[in-house]
């Protein structure tokens, strides 16, 4: 949850460092079992992969839709 400034740092550094393990994984032809296999959020899942209306490997997913 955000709920002030440091978690809102959190929360872009999380996305920001996610989004460019995918776009590594995806120049690479990774495909999204590939990419959770390689751990592309497993530092961060302690922290925010815990939401069941997103789960991590559904963000994944939606990162490489949004990267093509």
């Amino acid at each position: 949850m955000v709920t002030g400034k440091k978690e809102l740092v959190e929360y872009v550094t999380m996305l920001e460092t996610i989004t460019e393990r995918v776009r590594a994984g995806v120049e690479k032809g990774q495909s999204v079992d590939a990419l959770m296999a390689a751990g592309v959020t497993k530092d961060f899942d302690a922290r925010w992969g815990h939401f069941d209306f997103v789960p991590p490997k559904n963000f994944v997913a939606s990162v490489v839709a949004s990267l093509r």
